[in-house]
């Protein structure tokens, strides 16, 4: 997948060059929302503000506008505070048996040499688990609180709009 690497990337130049009206000046407009993008992460780092905006769960139904505008300027949110810490403990033990009872860790150890992107990970446990069809992780992605951030996020902030492109 990744052997043609470079080919693939030259062969997508040529096909972007012949699409565009103006690639160079497309380029310099992706170039400059990038750097002016770079200074302003740098900037919210050493004022030590977040970099992905930040809501609070109880908070998501509220009218913020500056919160919408940091939304589509990142592309991205975290929503805190979704579940009462007693539901997350609840969560997690019943993860940590469904781990223990598959003896996860074992046979992900067996599978590494088919994962050529998370194989690499030094840690024994890696932090990224293959548990997206465990009967908690499907509670939590069917939860009413998943479900009304699912709606609050797509119609408050579904529409981005950065006129990169001329």
């Amino acid at each position: 997948m990744f052997d043609d690497i470079d080919i693939q990337i030259k062969s997508a130049k040529e096909i972007l060059k012949k699409k565009s009206k103006d690639y160079i000046q497309n380029f310099n407009n992706i170039k400059s929302y990038i750097d002016i993008e770079i200074q302003e992460i740098k900037r919210s780092k050493d004022l030590n503000q977040p970099i992905i905006p930040e809501i609070n769960f109880d908070s998501i139904e509220g009218n913020n506008e500056e919160l919408i505008k940091k939304v589509k300027q990142r592309g991205c949110v975290i929503v805190r505070n979704v579940f009462s810490e007693q539901v997350i403990n609840t969560l997690n033990k019943k993860l940590e048996e469904y781990i223990n009872i598959n003896d996860y860790f074992t046979d992900q150890k067996k599978k590494s040499d088919l994962d050529k992107y998370f194989s690499d990970l030094k840690s024994g446990k890696p932090q990224i688990f293959g548990l997206y069809w465990s009967k908690t992780q499907i509670e939590i992605r069917h939860s009413e609180q998943m479900a009304k951030v699912r709606i609050d996020l797509t119609t408050t902030c579904i529409c981005i709009d950065l006129k990169l492109f001329t």
